[in-house]
């Protein structure tokens, strides 16, 4: 009897924990989404057709209250902040793909431009880990 009350609060922090985990899933840092194309290096003309994979993730339309899915947002020129706990707002280096998109396209000027992932949840706040590796292109003229 006494085991039982001893197991019985290690299994319910169990699933308090396994709960909070699951709810912004559990990924490895730049593990499971990345930039297919354009490929780090790569040299390329505007505009630049930019396409994404997510593996273990699932990619909906912003909007949509699913503990397990999200949906891309691209940062050019700029790195991910993943201490964000809040919404992330769009503008001209930062993009939310609000469809559920795999690929978008971008208009660059010429020279130098690194462009980075995150999955965001239904309100844009970005998912702790789920952050691509940073790309950096050329765009010639």
């Amino acid at each position: 009897m006494k085991r039982g009350a001893v197991l019985r609060p290690q299994f319910m922090i169990g699933l308090l924990f396994g709960s909070a985990v699951f709810a912004h899933g559990d990924y490895d840092k730049g593990q499971n989404i990345e930039i297919v194309s354009p490929q780090q290096g790569a040299v390329v003309r505007s505009p630049v057709t930019v396409t994404f994979q997510a593996k273990g993730v699932k990619i909906k339309p912003a909007g949509v209250d699913k503990h397990d899915s999200g949906h891309f947002h691209l940062l050019i020129d700029q790195a991910v902040d993943a201490t964000v706990d809040e919404p992330m707002q769009p503008s001209r280096k930062h993009l939310r793909l609000i469809e559920g998109e795999m690929k978008t396209v971008l208009e660059l000027n010429p020279g130098r431009h690194t462009l980075q992932l995150v999955v965001a949840d239904e309100e844009h706040t970005p998912f702790e880990n789920l952050v691509s590796p940073m790309v950096t292109i050329q765009v010639k003229q």
